[in-house]
């Protein structure tokens, strides 16, 4: 077995986490050039030395799960998320979402956002899904930086965000009630089930075909007859309809029944 199967291997039994599930190129050139900028010239030494030492690790885990996320991002796409919800949406009842793979909380704070132009904070509830413990931290807390603020339109801001200092705001707690953070592995928990929205972008690029079959089925499943899946850019899904779900707009299934 070679040194990269190893560490897969050994990962797996340490974490849970399968890497085989991963496109196996891109991830061994990310987790080559990490090693490496530590110091490590093998996998075995690596991950040794990321089993005893709680910052290597983290790092390890922020650059497995791609931590890249920003409020509103491509915003053209969140106008028509908003506008599809608000005319799908079953008017009684709590609005079920789900953002999956969420990173450090700027996808599920920008659902909350949407959600509220056309329902209370109380009509909705958002769970936040990631692999990544210290992510989730960063969510939960809901402190950002000034700077990150900005892509969030000027009236959102307004009502949402608490200024902390000249450097950081945070999230009020009204809205950060409604948005649950839990740790969740994609390819290997349980998914939540009776969804009105999915949420999971920029995500399937990182996985092989056969995980993304799988995770397309699962997030299916995952919906109400009538829901909702938002997926990234690059992300069509073929033959939608072998997954129990049909194209509504670009980038936008729905749930077929």
């Amino acid at each position: 077995m070679g040194d990269y199967d190893s560490f897969v291997a050994k990962f797996y039994t340490a974490t849970g986490i399968d890497l085989t599930q991963y496109r196996q190129s891109q991830m061994e050139r990310r987790l080559t050039t990490l090693r490496d900028r530590r110091g490590y010239t093998n996998f075995t030494h690596y991950l040794e030395a990321a089993l005893h030492d709680a910052d290597l690790m983290a790092e390890l885990m922020d650059r497995l799960t791609i931590n890249v996320s920003s409020f509103y991002r491509n915003p053209e796409r969140w106008q028509s998320f908003g506008a599809l919800i608000a005319k799908n949406r079953e008017q009684n009842g709590v609005l079920r979402a789900w953002s999956a793979a969420c990173s450090t909380g700027q996808e599920p704070y920008t659902m909350a956002m949407v959600f509220s132009e056309f329902m209370t904070l109380s009509q909705m509830e958002i769970l936040a899904t990631d692999i990544d413990p210290h992510a989730l931290r960063v969510g939960q807390l809901g402190i950002y930086h000034s700077d990150d603020l900005l892509t969030i339109p000027a009236p959102m801001r307004g009502r949402f965000i608490h200024t902390l200092d000249p450097s950081q705001g945070r999230f009020s707690d009204d809205v950060r009630a409604r948005i649950s953070f839990k740790l969740h592995n994609l390819l290997s928990d349980d998914f939540p089930n009776h969804l009105d929205v999915v949420v999971c972008r920029n995500v399937f690029i990182y996985f092989t075909d056969d995980a993304k079959e799988k995770l397309y089925y699962k997030f299916s499943e995952s919906l109400r007859p009538g829901g909702i899946l938002f997926v990234g850019s690059t992300e069509q899904i073929f033959h939608s309809e072998t997954y129990g779900l049909t194209q509504i707009a670009p980038f936008f299934y729905t749930k077929i029944g």
